[in-house]
């Protein structure tokens, strides 16, 4: 549940959110790191919208496993 008042903020910060992604996106990152089979049955969907954190990080930092710079999320 969640409370009416906070819809519209959300909505706010999802879209920013939204738009940030499209930034990383547009200059080469922006993947998120998902299950290996998915990955393995679609490589691309890590770089979709509906894969992406709901509160992304303010700063890219290198991937945990193989050291890939991952994008703002």
């Amino acid at each position: 549940m969640l409370p009416e008042k906070l819809l519209e903020p959300l909505r706010a910060h999802l879209e920013r959110a939204r738009l940030l992604h499209a930034r990383d996106l547009r200059e080469g990152y922006g993947e998120a790191r998902l299950p290996y089979a998915l990955a393995r049955k679609d490589p691309r969907a890590g770089r979709e919208w509906c894969w992406q954190f709901v509160f992304p990080s303010q700063h890219r930092s290198a991937g945990p496993t193989l050291g890939e710079t991952t994008g703002m999320n």
